[in-house]
C-alpha cells in the first residue's frame, strides 16, 4: 500500500477491503482523539458517545465492504472497534454523477416535513436524526478512477484493449472536475462542522472533514519501466499530476 496525503493505492487482492476498512476505522479513532479537548472532556462520556465522528463511503460494489463489515462485527463483541463500524455509512453508486448529486444534497438543509423521523431511509435522514446534522469527519471514494473510464473508447481502440490500460481512457478534464467537486465538498463540510460545534457548544473546533480517494492497483506507479512506452508514461504522469495538484496542493482546510 502506498499513500500520499489523500490518495491511497492498494494491491488488487482479497485484502483490499480489509485494508480500506482499517484505514477508515483508524481515521475515525484519530478524529475522536482530536476532539478530546479540555472543554469536550468536561461534558462527559455521554456527550462523547453521541458526537463520535462518522464516515461516508462511496463505492460501486457495496457487497464487498458489507461482507467485511459483517465479518468484523461478528468478530468483535466488545465496544472497541464495533462502535466505529456502526458509524460507517456506505453509499453504493454507479456513476460519478451520483456522487456529485449526494454531495450537493449534503449541502442542503432538509425540512422535517420532507422525511419524518419514522420514515427515515437514507444517509441524509441518518445524518439528520441520528447525528443531529453533524457532518462526516471522513469522505471516502473507493476506486474513483474506475468511475471515469470511458468503456466505449476501450472497445473502439486497439491501443487500449488490454484491461491493464483502462486508465488510458480517462478524460483529464473529467478527473479535474470530479476532484474539484470532492475537494470543495470536503472544505464545505469542514466549515459546516466548525459552525456546528460553535453553534451547539459555543467552542471553536479544529476538526475537519478528511477526503480519501482509494485506488485498487488501477493507476500504475510513476516510476517508468521497460514494459511501458513513452505515451503511456506521459498519461500516467499527467494523471498523477492532476491527483497531486488537487489533493495535496488545493486540499488546504
Amino acid at each position: 500500500m502506498s499513500i500520499s496525503k489523500s490518495f491511497v493505492q492498494f494491491e488488487n487482492d482479497d485484502s483490499y477491503m480489509k485494508h480500506l476498512l482499517d484505514l477508515i476505522v483508524n481515521s475515525l479513532e484519530q478524529s475522536s482523539q482530536d476532539m478530546k479537548t479540555e472543554e469536550m472532556v468536561e461534558l462527559g462520556e455521554g456527550f462523547e458517545t453521541v458526537t463520535r465522528p462518522w464516515a461516508l463511503v462511496f463505492l460501486k460494489d457495496s457487497e464487498l465492504l458489507k461482507t467485511e463489515l459483517l465479518k468484523r462485527v461478528d468478530e468483535n463483541d466488545n465496544e472497541g472497534e464495533r462502535k466505529w463500524l456502526d458509524l460507517i455509512q456506505v453509499c453504493r453508486i454507479d456513476t460519478i454523477h451520483q456522487i456529485r448529486a449526494i454531495l450537493c444534497a449534503l449541502h442542503m438543509k432538509m425540512d422535517d416535513s420532507e422525511s419524518p423521523r419514522h420514515q427515515q431511509r437514507s444517509i441524509l435522514d441518518w445524518m439528520k436524526y441520528e447525528k443531529d446534522g453533524q457532518p462526516p469527519s471522513l469522505i471516502v471514494v473507493a476506486d474513483l478512477l474506475d468511475f471515469l473510464v470511458h468503456e466505449e473508447k476501450q472497445q473502439n481502440s486497439a491501443a487500449v484493449v488490454d484491461p491493464a490500460l483502462r486508465y488510458m481512457t480517462i478524460n483529464y478534464n473529467e478527473l479535474s472536475q470530479s476532484l474539484a467537486n470532492l475537494v470543495e465538498s470536503s472544505i464545505f463540510e469542514s466549515t459546516a462542522g466548525k459552525t456546528y460545534w460553535e453553534n451547539n457548544l459555543g467552542i471553536k473546533s479544529t476538526l475537519s472533514t478528511e477526503l480519501v480517494i482509494s485506488d485498487k492497483a488501477f493507476l500504475p506507479p510513476l516510476k517508468a519501466n521497460d514494459y511501458r512506452d513513452r505515451f503511456q508514461q506521459v498519461v500516467i504522469e499527467k494523471l498523477h499530476g492532476i491527483l497531486t495538484f488537487y489533493l495535496d496542493s488545493l486540499y488546504v482546510l
